[in-house]
């Protein structure tokens, strides 16, 4: 690393300040490549896993729905079934109260 260095810097000793700021141009250039590859990489990534996220939640709402429409079934369901209970009680208390007032009034 150090003989590297030494080599880099007698190199850019010999160069002239145009040269030296073409070459950091063009490393920057390399840089910038590199990170916007990189970038473009892991918004990819990003973009699948949430494409991923879609499906799965997509699957469970649709299960969600199919599971609501049957408890709204059995929901309605229930509410006749009180319906016609509570009109059979109904019938029912007015046929013993009519009996027991004709009970009374026999009496």
């Amino acid at each position: 690393a150090v003989v590297q260095r030494r080599v880099r810097v007698s190199l850019l000793e010999c160069l002239t300040k145009s040269e030296e700021r073409a070459i950091k141009k063009a490393r920057r250039k390399i840089k910038n490549k590199i990170s916007a590859q990189e970038s473009r990489r892991k918004k990819k990534e990003y973009i699948e896993g949430l494409e991923r996220r879609v499906t799965v939640f997509s699957a469970v709402n649709q299960d969600l729905k199919v599971r609501v429409a049957e408890l709204e079934d059995i929901n309605r369901e229930m509410q006749e079934q009180i319906i016609l209970l509570t009109t059979k009680r109904s019938r029912s208390r007015v046929g013993c109260t009519v009996g027991t007032q004709t009970d009374l009034g026999e009496s």
